[in-house]
């Protein structure tokens, strides 16, 4: 009697031990990165509304996350164009965070960019989307008029 006993109490202290690791793997699975404020390095490419684009690399995008529902992108010495006479530096603000499994979405619509402190409504961002995670920025807009697309990795390494 005494050997079924322990036999039992053993298959289920067994059963319950490999439950607890099977549980503890799991959360191991489904813990979410940490996305922080980051430098991102990349290329910027321009659709011109003809059939050639115009391609920078290199481009450095500064990202800070305010709260759990917004993001401000500074995008750092663009040029948006080969006849552009100097780089500039670019913020927009606004731009909406929602959570993913991996980092966040990212979604823009009528949103003002400044450049060294002034409005530019003549380039007001429109179906911004896009993708943030803990090691890359990717992301689609409306400049303007001009289709946007910049894809780059944390740190630029």
């Amino acid at each position: 009697m005494k050997t079924i006993f322990l036999k039992i109490f053993k298959i289920a202290l067994f059963a319950l031990i490999a439950f607890a690791i099977a549980c503890n793997d799991k959360d191991k699975e489904e813990q979410k990165p940490e996305i922080k404020d980051g430098t991102f390095i990349g290329t910027i490419k321009v659709n011109e509304n003809t059939p050639a684009f115009y391609e920078q690399h290199d481009v450095e995008i500064i990202t800070e996350i305010i709260g759990t529902s917004s993001l401000t992108i500074k995008i750092l010495r663009i040029r948006f164009a080969e006849q552009m006479p100097v780089n500039i530096d670019i913020a927009v603000e606004g731009i909406e965070l929602t959570e993913t499994k991996d980092g966040y979405s990212l979604y823009g619509n009528d949103i003002v960019p400044t450049a060294m402190g002034i409005p530019f409504s003549d380039y007001t961002i429109t179906e911004m989307n896009g993708i943030l995670t803990s090691e890359s920025l990717e992301f689609s807009m409306i400049c303007g008029t001009f289709p946007v697309h910049y894809s780059g990795i944390m740190g630029g390494f």
